[in-house]
């Protein structure tokens, strides 16, 4: 069990309208309360690659250097359709901060919208497998490495009843990514 942060700091929102800078020491803190509830804790970053470069540091740093943060679920999507998996793996393996982790391919999750800008659920069970087994996740460009991947809104799709179940959402998922 586990929590994923999605922070999207300067938002709209008056209680998110600190910048990222605000929340450093509060993530850190965050991540080494959830792990002694024996909690795992994911990041949801869509921008800004510098704040949550320097949160995986401080959490490494303060952690007798092990990292808690067990991976990124990455927005290449809406405010994020600029992300790619690739060029965040690139930011992991280049940072000359201490980040602890060992395998950034496999750290970076890339996340793919099947909603359109409307919120019209966009992708049946077979296309999501067609794209993760081509790389062909919009704006994602898996990283060589890869090993999972997740979608947007899948709850919304699977309430619709039109394409698919979650169960075969999830398997195509798998059997896109084993194609790879």
């Amino acid at each position: 069990m586990g929590i994923d942060i999605d922070l999207e700091a300067k938002s709209s929102s008056s209680c998110y309208s600190h910048g990222y800078d605000y929340y450093t020491d509060l993530l850190v803190k965050l991540a080494g309360m959830l792990n002694s509830l024996g909690m795992e804790m994911t990041l949801c970053p869509y921008e800004d690659q510098d704040f949550w470069l320097e949160c995986l540091s401080g959490i490494y740093v303060a952690n007798n250097k092990k990292q808690l943060v067990t991976g990124i679920n990455l927005q290449c999507y809406a405010g994020g359709a600029g992300n790619t998996q690739q060029q965040w793996v690139d930011y992991i393996t280049q940072s000359s901060l201490p980040l602890g982790i060992t395998n950034a391919a496999t750290f970076v999750n890339a996340g793919y919208s099947t909603l359109t800008t409307d919120g019209t659920p966009n992708g049946s069970p077979s296309l999501i497998q067609s794209n993760f087994a081509n790389k062909n996740i919009p704006a994602a460009q898996m990283a060589t490495g890869s090993v999972s991947g997740w979608i947007w809104n899948e709850g919304q799709i699977v309430s619709s009843g039109s394409l698919g179940t979650a169960k075969e959402y999830a398997q195509a998922i798998i059997n896109g990514l084993n194609q790879l």
